[in-house]
Protein backbone atom coordinates (compact mmCIF):
# COMPACT_ATOMS: atom_id res chain seq x y z
CA UNK A 1 0.00 0.00 0.00
CA UNK A 2 3.26 1.95 -0.11
CA UNK A 3 2.14 3.08 -3.81
CA UNK A 4 -1.30 5.11 -2.64
CA UNK A 5 0.41 7.13 0.55
CA UNK A 6 0.26 9.68 -2.44
CA UNK A 7 -3.91 9.59 -1.80
CA UNK A 8 -5.35 12.22 0.16
CA UNK A 9 -6.68 11.59 3.23
CA UNK A 10 -9.92 12.26 2.73
CA UNK A 11 -10.48 10.42 -0.15
CA UNK A 12 -12.85 7.86 -0.66
CA UNK A 13 -13.25 3.66 -0.65
CA UNK A 14 -14.04 4.28 -4.84
CA UNK A 15 -10.93 7.08 -4.98
CA UNK A 16 -8.67 3.96 -3.62
CA UNK A 17 -10.29 1.44 -6.01
CA UNK A 18 -9.90 3.21 -9.17
CA UNK A 19 -5.81 4.11 -8.26
CA UNK A 20 -5.56 0.35 -7.38
CA UNK A 21 -7.53 0.00 -11.34
CA UNK A 22 -4.95 2.18 -12.72
CA UNK A 23 -2.10 0.67 -11.19
CA UNK A 24 -3.16 -2.56 -12.39
CA UNK A 25 -4.02 -1.86 -15.74
CA UNK A 26 -0.22 -0.40 -16.30
CA UNK A 27 1.15 -3.47 -14.81
CA UNK A 28 -0.68 -5.97 -17.40
CA UNK A 29 -0.68 -3.73 -20.01
CA UNK A 30 -3.84 -3.66 -22.76
CA UNK A 31 -6.66 -5.91 -22.64
CA UNK A 32 -6.83 -7.82 -25.77
CA UNK A 33 -9.90 -6.54 -26.45
CA UNK A 34 -8.49 -3.07 -26.20
CA UNK A 35 -5.49 -3.92 -28.59
CA UNK A 36 -8.38 -5.13 -31.11
CA UNK A 37 -9.75 -1.80 -30.92
CA UNK A 38 -6.39 -0.11 -31.69
CA UNK A 39 -5.67 -2.50 -34.32
CA UNK A 40 -8.78 -1.54 -36.33
CA UNK A 41 -8.62 2.08 -35.29
CA UNK A 42 -5.01 1.67 -37.08
CA UNK A 43 -6.85 0.51 -40.32
CA UNK A 44 -9.02 3.39 -40.10
CA UNK A 45 -6.75 5.66 -40.00
CA UNK A 46 -4.46 4.16 -42.65
CA UNK A 47 -8.64 4.57 -44.85
CA UNK A 48 -8.07 8.22 -43.53
CA UNK A 49 -4.93 8.82 -44.86
CA UNK A 50 -5.69 7.24 -48.28
CA UNK A 51 -8.03 9.49 -48.30
CA UNK A 52 -6.61 12.82 -47.45
CA UNK A 53 -3.64 11.81 -50.26
CA UNK A 54 -6.46 11.25 -52.55
CA UNK A 55 -7.62 14.66 -52.02
CA UNK A 56 -4.22 16.16 -51.69
CA UNK A 57 -3.84 14.84 -55.21
CA UNK A 58 -6.79 16.63 -56.51
CA UNK A 59 -6.07 19.60 -54.82
CA UNK A 60 -2.36 19.82 -56.86
CA UNK A 61 -4.80 19.02 -60.10
CA UNK A 62 -6.66 22.05 -59.23
CA UNK A 63 -3.94 24.30 -58.12
CA UNK A 64 -1.57 23.06 -60.98
CA UNK A 65 -4.52 24.14 -63.82
CA UNK A 66 -4.65 27.58 -62.38
CA UNK A 67 -3.48 29.66 -65.26
CA UNK A 68 -1.21 32.54 -63.22
CA UNK A 69 1.15 32.23 -60.47
CA UNK A 70 -1.24 34.01 -57.63
CA UNK A 71 -4.21 32.49 -58.54
CA UNK A 72 -1.99 29.14 -58.09
CA UNK A 73 -0.99 30.37 -54.15
CA UNK A 74 -4.61 32.16 -53.72
CA UNK A 75 -6.01 28.50 -54.55
CA UNK A 76 -3.84 26.64 -52.82
CA UNK A 77 -4.12 28.40 -49.51
CA UNK A 78 -7.72 27.99 -49.59
CA UNK A 79 -7.95 24.21 -50.51
CA UNK A 80 -5.01 23.73 -47.54
CA UNK A 81 -7.66 26.34 -45.23
CA UNK A 82 -10.55 24.18 -45.95
CA UNK A 83 -8.66 21.06 -45.45
CA UNK A 84 -7.49 21.93 -41.87
CA UNK A 85 -10.59 23.83 -40.86
CA UNK A 86 -12.17 20.65 -41.43
CA UNK A 87 -10.44 17.55 -41.25
CA UNK A 88 -9.16 17.95 -37.10
CA UNK A 89 -12.52 18.48 -36.14
CA UNK A 90 -14.07 15.22 -37.99
CA UNK A 91 -11.58 13.52 -36.76
CA UNK A 92 -11.49 14.59 -33.08
CA UNK A 93 -15.58 13.91 -33.45
CA UNK A 94 -14.70 10.45 -34.59
CA UNK A 95 -12.21 9.53 -32.17
CA UNK A 96 -14.55 10.41 -29.28
CA UNK A 97 -17.45 8.46 -30.37
CA UNK A 98 -15.90 5.29 -32.35
CA UNK A 99 -11.99 4.74 -31.45
CA UNK A 100 -12.38 5.79 -27.89
CA UNK A 101 -15.20 4.04 -26.13
CA UNK A 102 -13.67 0.69 -27.98
CA UNK A 103 -10.05 0.95 -26.40
CA UNK A 104 -11.81 1.74 -22.73
CA UNK A 105 -8.36 3.78 -21.85
CA UNK A 106 -8.82 6.83 -19.69
CA UNK A 107 -11.06 9.94 -20.65
CA UNK A 108 -9.21 12.48 -18.87
CA UNK A 109 -5.85 10.83 -20.89
CA UNK A 110 -7.84 11.51 -24.26
CA UNK A 111 -9.30 14.90 -23.10
CA UNK A 112 -5.44 15.82 -22.63
CA UNK A 113 -4.24 14.95 -26.30
CA UNK A 114 -7.22 16.42 -27.71
CA UNK A 115 -6.59 19.86 -25.90
CA UNK A 116 -2.74 19.60 -27.08
CA UNK A 117 -4.06 18.88 -30.72
CA UNK A 118 -6.80 21.58 -30.56
CA UNK A 119 -4.33 24.17 -29.79
CA UNK A 120 -1.93 22.92 -32.46
CA UNK A 121 -5.03 22.63 -35.19
CA UNK A 122 -6.40 26.62 -34.24
CA UNK A 123 -2.85 27.87 -34.65
CA UNK A 124 -2.24 26.53 -38.03
CA UNK A 125 -5.76 27.21 -38.91
CA UNK A 126 -5.08 30.96 -37.80
CA UNK A 127 -1.54 31.12 -39.65
CA UNK A 128 -2.92 29.83 -42.74
CA UNK A 129 -6.30 32.39 -42.84
CA UNK A 130 -3.30 35.00 -42.38
CA UNK A 131 -1.31 34.26 -45.18
CA UNK A 132 -4.84 33.26 -47.76
CA UNK A 133 -6.33 36.83 -46.66
CA UNK A 134 -3.06 38.79 -46.55
CA UNK A 135 -3.10 40.47 -43.96
CA UNK A 136 0.61 42.72 -43.14
CA UNK A 137 0.47 43.14 -46.99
Amino acid sequence: MAILSGLPEDCTSSDVEKAMRLLGNRASGPSAEQRAAWKQARYLRGAATAIALGVALWSAHVVLGARDEEAKLTLSLGLAWLFWSVAPPAWFLFEYNWIWPRTGGDFEDLKYGQELAKAIWVGIAAVLLVMLTGWGR
